[in-house]
């Protein structure tokens, strides 16, 4: 986010100085023929500039703090470091999250698969992401909030990582958030 952070207030503040930086640091990443060249940080800019920049990230952790998401604890490593986040899981809440705040028709799984994420990491061990463990993850989000008070419970699962046992039931189609869709009689991902 760096990139994006100095290109954003260089441009606002025309500060050639910034702009320099925030294009050195996407040639440092973005181009293939770099030594620190990472397809993830390409894939990461690519989603930034589809879906609306600092207003979808924002979504995004807005999510994620209202339902009192802890990386470390659906990711069930208590050595998780940001820069130590080698869980399938956890991919797997990032990804469903990402895919509700960008309102996408459907999930982020194939394009994060198609990046590199769960093989491309050499020093541990690959792992395949599951698109029904990203549909169980948001469709649970949709269910705790249309059922409002009667999803505590299943809130509390879903922030220990427990989605498989998340889903609340009740709501209605007014109680459904935005980032979800009514569909035969529940309120699920769009997708």
């Amino acid at each position: 986010m760096d990139e994006q952070v100095m290109r954003y207030i260089g441009n606002v503040q025309k500060n050639q100085t910034l702009k320099d930086a925030a294009e050195a640091q996407h040639v440092r990443f973005a181009h293939p023929d770099q030594k620190s060249y990472d397809r993830q940080v390409v894939m990461f800019d690519n989603l930034f500039n589809q879906f609306d920049g600092f207003d979808g990230l924002s979504r995004f952790f807005r999510l994620v703090d209202d339902d009192g998401i802890r990386w470390p604890v659906v990711g069930q490593d208590p050595n998780f470091s940001g820069d130590d986040n080698h869980s399938e899981q956890l991919s797997e809440y990032v990804i469903a999250y990402l895919s509700l705040a960008f309102a996408t028709k459907k999930d982020l799984t194939p394009v994060f698969v198609e990046y590199g994420v769960g093989t491309d990491d050499k020093k541990i061990p690959p792992y395949k992401l599951d698109p029904a463990a990203v549909k169980a993850i948001a469709d649970a989000h949709c269910a705790i909030h249309a059922a409002a008070a009667a999803g505590r419970p299943q809130l509390q699962k879903l922030q220990q990582g427990d989605y498989r046992h998340a889903l609340a039931s009740g709501g209605t189609s007014r109680s459904c958030p935005n980032e979800c869709a009514w569909t035969n009689d529940r309120c699920v991902a769009k997708w």
